[in-house]
């Protein structure tokens, strides 16, 4: 019938089209574009936890629990059980008994067990949510 099979018009996130393949993309990358024939795809998307760089459009950390960063060290948006210290821009552990928090004192959920009461971390008894 003359159709060529081998041929991509598409490819799925994580590839680029090359000529007519799909072609992977630099590590940690969604989002790639051809580039030169020595550095074949270049990224414009990083995965979550990625911050491109614009210097060689590779995917580069964002830091230790970051999930989104404008720098490397200016996270947006943390890990679960960590939470964002607006001052230094880092993800910090919530603290002990606290599995999700907005800042260290102020616990938004509890280990199952566990009640936060007058600062103090308490464990309750049998039964106890």
């Amino acid at each position: 019938d003359g159709t060529n099979t081998s041929i991509c018009l598409s490819c799925r996130n994580g590839s680029s089209l090359i000529n007519g393949r799909c072609q992977p993309c630099p590590i940690n990358c969604i989002s790639c574009s051809p580039f030169s024939v020595l550095t074949p795809t270049v990224c414009y998307q990083c995965s979550q936890g990625f911050l491109l760089s614009t210097v060689n459009g590779t995917c580069i950390p964002c830091g230790p629990g970051c999930l989104n960063c404008l720098s490397l060290n200016s996270c947006t948006q943390c890990q679960v059980g960590l939470y964002l210290n607006f001052t230094t821009g880092i993800c910090q552990l919530c603290r002990e008994g606290c599995t999700e928090c907005s800042s260290y004192t102020n616990c938004t959920n509890f280990q199952d067990g566990i009640v936060i009461k007058d600062g103090m971390t308490i464990k309750c008894g049998p039964g106890c949510r």
